[in-house]
């Protein structure tokens, strides 16, 4: 398993459509489970960080292979994803993945010990 998390930097004026898309998220569970399962993605965290310097949307995100969720992710045609993409390319002034640092795992599952 791996972990990673991207930090996306608001364009300025977008936070609440970032709000109202990570909340939309959580409304069509489904659906947002759906696409994990498609792309290969084990869990996912969204984070809205409102700073004076400017807000960030911070996703931490757990899978097995990162380029494959990613390809999947970008080639997919299920309506969230293409939805998502499109609201990330709105509000979505810069992407950046900070060095994973730390990383520990108290309980690992079946799939940890692998």
């Amino acid at each position: 398993m791996h972990t990673r998390c991207i930090r996306i930097r608001l364009r300025p004026g977008t936070t609440e459509r970032a709000a109202e898309w990570l909340r939309d998220f959580d409304r069509r569970r489904e659906e947002s489970l759906a696409s994990m399962r498609n792309s290969g993605m084990v869990w996912e965290s969204a984070f809205l960080d409102r700073r004076p310097e400017g807000d960030e949307v911070l996703l931490v995100q757990c899978s097995r292979d990162f380029a494959g969720t990613s390809r999947a992710f970008l080639g997919s045609t299920l309506e969230i994803d293409v939805q998502a993409r499109a609201v990330m390319k709105e509000i979505a002034e810069e992407f950046s993945t900070p060095e994973t640092m730390v990383h520990l795992v108290a309980e690992p599952t079946q799939d940890d010990a692998a």
